[in-house]
């Protein structure tokens, strides 16, 4: 969820624990972006897991769990990849308070 708060941007987010607050300076951070490369395919196979693990045993048994074919789904997959690196211009950039209690 985006918020505009006293001329700032206020991001919440599920990966920041409930009384943590992290501010950042965006003019303070640096970035640096290589040539982004892009493919695209329609007969990939998908292993939609967060942790997957092999798609076959050494039994031949699938137990991969959720495995999509994007050309048995009629779906089209889409790959960016490119080198990123940031950092911060100044150590004072970033703030992390924890135990906040609103």
């Amino acid at each position: 969820m985006v918020v505009a708060f006293d001329g700032l941007v206020l991001l919440s987010s599920a990966a920041v624990a409930d009384g943590d607050l992290i501010a950042v300076a965006p003019n303070a951070l640096a970035a640096a972006v290589n040539t982004i490369r892009v493919s695209v395919s329609d007969i990939a196979t998908l292993h939609l897991d967060t942790a997957p693990s092999e798609l076959v045993s050494a039994g031949n048994v699938a137990t991969g769990g959720s495995v999509r074919g994007l050309w048995q789904t009629a779906g089209i997959g889409v790959k960016l990849v490119t080198d990123l690196s940031w950092g911060l211009r100044s150590p004072s950039a970033v703030a992390h308070l924890t135990g906040l209690a609103w």
